[in-house]
């Protein structure tokens, strides 16, 4: 391992990103929240970033969705939810939704509630 570079990413406080783009089920752990504006091609946007932790490592996302922040606003510091991407087609477009789903005593649960109301993991969101 390149040491100069880890030691760069450790004085700069880097954590590693999470994208759910890859469509993988994401289990992680809440640790903290923080509203931010980034700068990006098409201009500034608003969202959240998230500290999660997975398999023992800190990571962060952001995310500008409503619905995904909408779900992740019912959960507390410090639970364990499973975060996934799911893409549908329809005609010659792709839908994006999320599903979260917090875990329970060893196996996943939806979230009571909201999450579990009409439909509410199928609301399309603006891809990140």
């Amino acid at each position: 391992m390149l040491s100069e570079s880890k030691k760069f990413l450790e004085e700069h406080d880097y954590k590693p990103r999470i994208s759910f783009k890859d469509g993988l089920a994401h289990t992680v752990v809440v640790k903290s929240e923080e509203s931010l504006t980034i700068n990006t091609a098409d201009g500034e946007k608003q969202g959240i970033k998230y500290t999660v932790e997975e398999d023992g490592e800190e990571r962060e996302f952001f995310t500008s969705a409503v619905s995904l922040i909408g779900r992740l606003a019912q959960v507390n510091k410090g639970d364990k939810i499973i975060i996934q991407m799911l893409k549908t087609k329809e005609g010659a477009d792709y839908k994006s939704t999320f599903s979260v789903k917090k875990v329970n005593a060893g196996s996943a649960k939806q979230q009571d509630g909201v999450l579990n109301g009409d439909d509410y993991d199928n609301i399309p969101i603006i891809e990140e």
